[in-house]
């Protein structure tokens, strides 16, 4: 049918997904609420994934399902303690945190990640930011991923 307002049930949605890598050779000191360096942009499609600015820009809204990982170094500090937090315009999610501790004297090594769902609108700024930090920590091999599951 030419004149059809129907959608295409055959045709897929475009995908909207942006990523951020941090460097897997390289440990970095967090700086208190301050966002965690990346240095490449990935694939990305529909939003902006900004390594200048450690940000992924949402440009639609929808429900969003957002995910980090990085490893921590915990070194030379019984009590050492950091939690990393995805933040969105700055404000810091905690149902996101992700908690690295060490009750040793020697060096200690974690991974975590995290992954929460959001609502999200245009505009939005998605980045990841330790929110505590006691003792000596560093991090290596950052990873932000946001991909739309739903919306307009």
């Amino acid at each position: 049918m030419a004149n059809c307002c129907c959608p295409d049930l055959n045709a897929s949605p475009q995908p909207v997904f942006g990523s951020l890598y941090g460097n897997p050779n390289q440990f970095l000191t967090p700086v208190l609420n301050t966002p965690i360096e990346f240095n490449t942009a990935g694939p990305t499609f529909g939003m902006t994934a900004d390594p200048i600015t450690n940000s992924i820009t949402i440009n639609q809204f929808g429900l969003y399902e957002i995910h980090y990982s990085l490893t921590d170094k915990v070194s030379n500090s019984v009590g050492t303690f950091l939690r990393y937090v995805i933040a969105i315009n700055g404000v810091s999610d905690f149902q996101s945190s992700t908690f690295f501790s060490n009750s040793n004297i020697g060096e200690a090594w974690f991974n975590g990640s995290n992954t929460i769902l959001r609502t999200l609108n245009p505009n939005d700024i998605i980045t990841i930011r330790p929110t505590g930090i006691v003792g000596n920590n560093q991090y290596i091999n950052p990873i932000l991923i946001v991909k739309k599951i739903q919306g307009l």
